[in-house]
């Protein structure tokens, strides 16, 4: 077989399972979703070997690229579901635990410490970053 045959392979190969794994995603349980981690991650390392290897046709390249950017989305979203999904257990768990009051302290703690992160993203700019970094040292010991 040539090396031409064997990157189209990889790459025909590395399509199908990408096929599989957007076929499967919505209704998936946990083994499959391990199983979906497992195959990105190896459709990864195969595709990063096939970019980093001398001497691959442009459109091949290309393709492998896309591929990639394919698999490493695929990742990213396999694992906010999993952070979203162990939050969500938690939660129900804490709801399950607490009274009525308990709970909408616990949001209202939430919901501050959301707020205050937004602020603090939106405040950064590259012009005063020191003062701005006196200003959240000086809120977060007030508020320790």
């Amino acid at each position: 077989m040539s090396r031409l045959e064997d990157l189209h392979d990889i790459l025909m190969e590395c399509s199908e399972h990408l096929t599989w794994v957007d076929g499967v995603w919505s209704d998936a349980d946990d083994e499959e979703r391990m199983e979906m981690r497992s195959l990105l991650v190896q459709i990864e390392l195969q595709l990063q070997s096939l970019v980093g290897a001398r001497d691959v046709p442009w459109a091949a390249l290309r393709r492998a690229m896309d591929l990639m950017a394919h698999a490493s989305h695929n990742l990213n979203l396999l694992s906010l579901a999993e952070y979203t999904r162990k939050l969500s257990r938690l939660e129900r768990k804490l709801r399950a635990a607490t009274t009525d009051e308990g709970w909408d302290a616990y949001l209202a703690i939430d919901t501050l410490k959301s707020d205050e992160t937004a602020r603090r993203a939106t405040r950064r700019c590259p012009e005063c970053v020191c003062a701005h970094g006196q200003h959240d040292q000086f809120i977060t010991s007030r508020s320790s």
